[in-house]
């Protein structure tokens, strides 16, 4: 049985062997029993309870959606419907069985990919002396296989995401099983494994996005494999991203009298009424005509060609020769339909996003002549034989480019729109999209017409392309808009017009086609989340996706901030760097992840006609590194005088060479096919690709040039890059023919090559492309800090380099493997090792191979700093979601049930009580929202309670779910509500009631709020509406996330959470103390379990909930009970940021306790030394201290002295300042003004300080003094101080003296022209703030425009003085000029 297991035969014909599948199965089986019996009993903290609402009720969860996890979910969610815990049913332990079983077929796949390619790379790397043992290779890639699989399947991460209920273990299975896809395809292309490939890869994407990512190691296969079908790949993909351009230029805001952000002038489809409407039955007609026409000619052309149409609808055969005259004529119908639908134009109404914005005789006119210019290349690709000068074939060329010729004098004809006066900022820059639409329509006709029929395929490219750029120019185009919209199916049936063109007309357009289109067809399972969203209204419906914008808004992910990445050329990306490949050691140890660098020293080179092989070498070194770290595990402490560290850099020496010499083997190799080929068509294509990359790595070294050069920040002259260019190519030439002679030498002198054949040095290249793109591509991308609390969240992140890595620790396994068997053989046959102890050895080598796997497991629960950091992997009897939404539902009922009877007592059966019925909760944090969600509505416990996201509404897309779940039942703002609670924010930090916390810009002439701490402020304002339009009928209660300051005077402890009373409440002793005892009771309870103390969630929800209570004590002045609660909440979760440094602010600064506020801090740091805000929060505390010490000390000098001297005085003002005290810095300041014969200088600094303590008019007092006084020869700097002071004293008359002296000093600072202008506005001088205005106009541009458009004085005053002088000629603002 075993020998047939492992032998070499399989079914005939079969890729995969009987071997492989014995190590898929292997790896699925026990990576999926450790899963099932370490999985979460219940619902989980963090997303869990949301994604489990969302598949139990078949809802969409958070951007992007997830639909395929989704309805997944929904189907293992109703098989084990049956599943109770605690007597309620409990979807999240079946989602999170479908999390264990998705994980398992992920290590499955892996096993099965290191098994197949692995016994490939062993057939080429073997020596030629060496005899082949099939059956004893096959064991070997089995151990490899099974082995590598389990250490990625056991890792924290992935182990820990295959027992909750998540998304990423579904990523993990689609990224395997495409890379095993892949890797068929290389070894065995075949057409139907790519597109089975492309619509896995699709699928996988409307899970997690991050698979896109792929894209490249897929594109990279395809290069190194196939180059005609590179080819033909880039020639469909260049008008898919042009267009998606165009699209995305065409989504931006038209430019608009007050507008700042970039735009660009749109023509104004005019006023909403009658418009010439074409006929839309003559428009659909004509599209049908189009696809009709070319699945006309691709079936007769399969007919003529004698595909399967011939087989099956032979009666074609007689008009297959005529196939092309047949579709061009049907298309060329179809362009007739397009001409004359606006013959048949009726005069209709409509909305004005639906109108075109030209006239419609300008778009049906440019439709008209495409599908003309369609018509004929179809003709001309179906008649096209050998040669592109044949009279049939010129027959259809020569029309289709006069065609396309009248085609551009049509486009050049259009008038364009004009830039709006008033527009106040940057307009769009058109010179990237330009080169961008030149340079691939350059690349596409380049490529076109060295392959037959490409010319034909790149003429309507280019006729299409061209038309929407010109359109979209001047002004005519619109981005991807609702589906409703004529302006959202161009841009459909222009995507499958290219897969029909591509098909007829590209060598390997059938294969290009349908890839795309099964690519495309696992993508649309996006459409999902629309039709859910409308037809159930789920529980969980984020986004609201029903609606056109919340679509769009979940798939690109737009309630997450904009990507800021990391800058490469800096330290903190090294230490990027290293923090990730850190973490990459955590996740499989030292032992197995150095296994991973084996696979690419498989080189060697010949000394004395005897070969050496790197591997060898590398698996030396290994070994050792082995052994030292074993030995340091036994001993207790580091590695002797860290040698590990010198032996793995000596492998990664090795691996550097491997790699190197892989990489320059494939240049090499298609140099030479670009230099040598005879199809110039591949040549080109190969040349074009290679030189695009070494562009991009000249540019990339030129940028690391400069950036040491020139210093972080700094902006280097055109000198400064000449150089760096120049010097980067240097070095790059220099590297490059060092190889090369090195190279040949090596080659000739010691016959130094790789040790694997061409298509496994292909496979490492691609796999490592995917490594580096999911691991420092997404490091740049994510920009992670490296503290703690980041990479506990931007962990999960990295799970696909983590399956990378592992293919390539199993490769390692499998040659580490062989290496000892070889080296058997040779102790065997020198005599040094009996015969009979061969097979034992044998035995015990292929044991410890497939132990390695066990030592993550080990890690898991033996590493403290791992379960610190990462948590626990195993969730099995974790509870602590089921008691985080239990508990605050159901308060002390709930407990009292849970408990044992061992267990000590709830110390007041009472308290916490229940909810009321009917109550309204709102949620803060992620399981504070999630965890309740769940409960109410998949696990049936109190589904009465309506749970609102306080952090969300702000948001219209969750308020639009709230309306439609609860509008009835309980008041919901309106649209209305939403924006009066927006304006009320606006004008109360306007007036100075309400803290800023944003900023206020004005964007499309509306104001708009931007900053997490302002929405928030937004938030609390509906807060405080729901509460008073509902606290009549309905209880309130709260999980706090952010703090809402106008809560704390209703707001009692209640258990785990707070009740929000419906009047201000004081909080009575008796609450008090139940909420203490409870609160010790249930730290010990927690504490007392091993499962909590491995359970970072469980750890950080908890402490959060005692913060919020102890910050309610804290903002009541109850500073001692507070300080109790911050301790707790510490004990619950050390290295809280919230727990200690709210402790801090809230309790010990306020109580001058800095020593303990500060050993409190070194703790901290010492545990996360990656968090600056710890260090930073140390220096401010001692500056604290000392500024208070400072303080004493003068204060008692003065007590001792009975006076202070002016410099004495004047710094302790300073330091009463510092420390916030501003009435006695006040004082003080004061004080000093009154002295005589004190220097300018000090008055105007007393004056500047007393103005920053906001005493605005002592301060206006002070600068009176300073006026009198101050020289001719003031800065200029001095004299606008001095305005600002008298501005915020409200003193605008003696504003002009010093701002007038100022403007002498700085005529070209538009700002200070503006304030001029404001001020003389305000004396209704105006020829002056006429002057002032031109003047600011012409310096300012469009900053000036911008701030004229914010001040409602000047934008009255501004249009006819703007016109006044566009009429008198330009005036220097971009894109604005005189009307013509």
């Amino acid at each position: 049985m075993i020998k047939k297991l492992f032998s070499d035969d399989s079914r005939e014909g079969a890729f995969f062997r009987r071997v492989d599948w014995t190590a898929f199965w292997t790896a699925t089986l026990v990576s999926f029993l450790v899963y099932f019996f370490t999985l979460g009993p219940s619902v989980t903290l963090e997303d869990s309870g949301e994604l489990a609402v969302a598949g139990d009720h078949l809802g969409v969860p958070h951007p992007p959606g997830y639909p395929i996890w989704t309805m997944c979910a929904y189907v293992f969610a109703r098989l084990f419907s049956w599943v109770t815990y605690q007597g309620q049913p409990t979807p999240a332990w079946s989602i999170s069985l479908m999390s264990a079983v998705f994980a398992a077929f992920a290590a499955g796949f892996t096993a099965m990919l290191i098994t197949r390619s692995a016994s490939d790379m062993l057939r080429d790397a073997h020596d030629d002396d060496e005899d082949i043992d099939p059956a004893r290779n096959n064991v070997l890639c089995w151990v490899g296989g099974v082995g590598g699989s389990l250490v990625f399947a056991f890792s924290p991460v992935m182990w820990s995401q295959a027992t909750i209920v998540e998304v990423y273990t579904l990523n993990a299975f689609f990224l395997m099983w495409i890379f095993l896809l892949t890797y068929r395809w290389m070894r065995r292309p075949s057409d139907k494994i790519l597109w089975l490939t492309a619509f896995v890869f699709g699928l996988g994407l409307t899970n997690y996005q991050v698979l896109l990512l792929a894209a490249l190691p897929l594109v990279v296969v395809i290069f190194l494999r196939d180059i005609a079908l590179f080819r033909d790949f880039i020639m469909v993909g260049i008008p898919i991203l042009l267009s998606a351009h165009v699209l995305q230029i065409g989504a931006m805001m038209p430019a608009q009298p007050g507008m700042a952000g970039p735009a660009y002038a749109k023509v104004t489809p005019g006023s909403v009424g009658a418009v010439a409407v074409p006929s839309m039955t003559l428009l659909v007609a004509g599209a049908v005509c189009v696809f009709l026409g070319l699945a006309v000619a691709l079936i007769l052309k399969n007919c003529e060609n004698g595909g399967v149409v011939k087989r099956h609808l032979a009666f074609l055969s007689g008009v297959a020769p005529h196939g092309g005259a047949i579709g061009a004529g049907i298309t060329a119908f179809g362009a007739l339909l397009v001409f004359f639908s606006m013959g048949a134009a009726k005069t209709g109404v409509a909305a004005a996003t639906d109108l075109p914005l030209f006239a419609s005789s300008v778009y049906t006119s440019v439709a008209g002549l495409i599908v003309l210019v369609i018509a004929f290349c179809i003709g001309g690709a179906y008649a096209y034989r050998d040669k592109l000068n044949d009279k049939a074939v010129l027959t259809w060329l020569v029309p289709a480019c006069a065609v396309l010729l009248i085609l551009f004098f049509r486009l050049s004809a259009i008038k364009g729109a004009t830039m709006p006066y008033g527009y106040a900022g940057q307009p769009f820059n058109w010179t990237l999209p330009t080169v961008a639409l030149l340079g691939g329509l350059a690349v596409l006709f380049l490529l076109g017409s060295t392959v037959p029929r490409g010319l034909f395929y790149a003429i309507p490219v280019a006729a299409v392309q061209l038309s929407v750029f010109v359109l979209l120019r001047k002004g005519g185009m619109n981005g991807l808009t609702h589906p409703t919209s004529w302006w959202f199916w161009w841009g459909v049936l222009w995507n499958f017009a290219i897969i029909g063109l591509a098909w007829l007309t590209l060598p390997n357009g059938r294969s290009v086609a349908l890839t795309t289109l099964f690519a495309e067809l696992g993508v649309s399972f996006y459409i999902y989340m629309p039709i859910v969203s409308d037809l159930r209204n789920p529980p969980m419906n984020w986004g609201y996706p029903r609606t056109w914008e919340g679509f769009k808004h979940a798939i690109t992910r737009g309630q997450y901030e904009k990507l800021a990445p990391s800058d490469v050329f800096t330290k903190k990306f090294l230490f990027q760097l290293g923090t990730y490949f850190t973490d990459l050691r955590v996740q499989f140890t030292l032992i197995a992840a150095t296994l991973g660098f084996l696979p690419f020293t498989l080189w060697s080179f010949k000394v004395r006609d005897r070969r050496v092989r790197a591997v060898y070498a590398a698996s030396a070194l290994y070994l050792l590194t082995c052994v030292l770290v074993l030995i340091s595990e036994v001993m207790g402490g580091e590695p002797f005088l860290r040698l590990d560290k010198l032996l793995i850099a000596g492998i990664l020496l090795l691996l550097l060479v491997g790699a190197v010499t892989i990489t320059f083997n494939q240049v090499e190799e298609f140099a030479r096919r670009t230099w040598q080929s005879h199809n110039l068509s591949e040549g080109l294509t190969a040349g074009i690709t290679l030189a695009g990359v070494a562009a991009i790595v000249w540019l990339f070294v030129a940028k690391g040039i400069l950036s040491m050069m020139s210093g972080p920040g700094a902006d280097p002259g055109t000198g400064a890059k000449v150089g760096a260019l120049a010097l980067s190519l240097v070095i790059l030439a220099a590297i490059t023919a060092g190889w090369f002679f090195f190279r040949k030498w090596a080659e000739k002198t010691i016959d130094f090559r790789s040790d694997m054949d061409m298509v496994t040095q292909q496979w490492l290249i691609s796999t490592a492309a995917g490594f580096l793109v999911m691991s420092v591509l997404l490091v740049v991308l994510a920009n992670i800090k490296g503290d703690l609390q980041d990479m506990f969240i931007q962990k999960v992140k990295f799970i696909s380099s983590h399956a990378l890595f592992a293919i390539w620790i199993g490769y390692g396994l499998v040659f580490g493997l062989a290496i000892g068997n070889r080296l058997l053989k040779a102790l065997v046959k020198r005599g040094t090792l009996p015969e009979s102890m061969l097979k034992p050895l044998r035995i015990g080598m292929l044991c410890a191979g497939l132990l390695i796997a066990t030592i993550p497991i080990y890690e898991n629960y033996n590493n403290e700093y791992l379960v610190f950091s990462m948590s626990g992997a195993e969730q099995n009897g974790h509870d602590f979601g089921w008691q985080f939404g239990n508990y605050q539902l159901r308060g002390a009922d709930a407990i009292m049930e849970e408990l044992d009877a061992d267990e000590e007592p709830l110390p007041n059966p009472l308290f916490p009580p229940e909810m009321e019925p009917n109550a309204i909760f709102f949620g803060g944090t992620d399981p504070g929202r999630f965890v309740p969600t769940y409960m109410i509505y998949s696990a049936q416990v109190r589904p009465d309670v309506f749970l609102i996201t306080q952090n969300a509404l702000a948001d219209n897309t969750y308020m639009n779910t709230m309306r439609d779940l609860y509008g009835n039942p309980i008041w919901i703002p309106t649209p209305d509500d939403s924006a009066r609670a927006f304006q009320i924010y606006v004008d109360e930090v306007q007036a100075g009631k309400r803290p800023k916390n944003a900023d206020l810009t004005i964007e499309n002439g509306r104001v708009q709020v931007s900053g997490a701490l302002g929405v928030m402020e937004i938030n609390g304002i509906l807060c405080d509406m729901i509460f008073q339009k509902n606290k009549a009928r309905h209880a309130f209660y709260i999980e706090e996330s952010y703090v809402i300051n106008w809560m704390f005077p209703y707001l009692t402890p209640h258990g785990l959470i707070m009740k929000i009373n419906s009047e201000k409440t004081p909080i009575d002793r008796t609450t008090m103390q139940d909420d203490m005892m409870f609160w010790d009771w249930y730290t010990r309870h927690l504490l007392r379990s091993p499962k909590f103390r491995r359970d970072l969630p469980a750890q950080k929800s908890f402490s959060k909930l005692r913060s919020a209570i102890a910050g309610l004590y804290a903002a009541r002045g109850m500073l001692g009970e507070s300080e109790r609660a911050f301790q707790e909440a510490r004990t619950l979760y050390p290295v809280s940021p919230e727990a200690n440094f709210r402790l801090i602010q809230e309790v010990l600064l306020r109580q001058a306790r800095y020593a303990e506020a500060i050993d409190i801090l070194d703790e901290y740091n010492r545990r996360d030394p990656n968090n600056g805000r710890g260090f930073d929060f140390v220096a401010f505390i001692r500056r604290v201290r000392e500024t208070e010490a400072k303080v004493r000390e003068l204060t008692a000098k003065a007590q001792a002295d009975k006076s202070l001297s002016p410099d004495d005085a004047f710094e302790l003002a300073m330091a009463y300042r510092e420390l916030g005290q501003n009435e006695s810095a006040a004082t003080y300041l004061n004080q000093l003004a009154g002295l005589p014969n004190l220097p300018v200088e000090r008055l105007f600094e007393i004056g500047t300080l007393l103005n920053s303590v906001k005493k605005h008019a002592d301060a206006a007092k002070v600068m009176d003094n300073v006026m009198a006084r101050l020289p001719s020869t003031a800065p200029a700097e001095q004299l606008m101080e001095i305005v600002r002071v008298y501005g915020e004293a409200g003193q605008p008359d003696k504003m002009i003296v010093p701002l007038s002296r100022y403007l002498l000093l700085r005529p070209d600072d538009w700002s200070a022209w503006l304030d001029m202008a404001t001020l003389c506005a305000m004396r209704q001088q105006q020829q002056q703030m006429q002057h002032a205005l031109r003047k600011a106009i012409e310096l300012g541009k469009s900053q000036a425009l911008q701030r004229i458009q914010e001040n409602p004085m000047l934008r009255q005053v501004a249009e006819p003085i703007l016109r006044q002088m566009m009429q008198q000629g330009p005036v220097g603002l971009p894109g604005v000029g005189p009307r013509r």
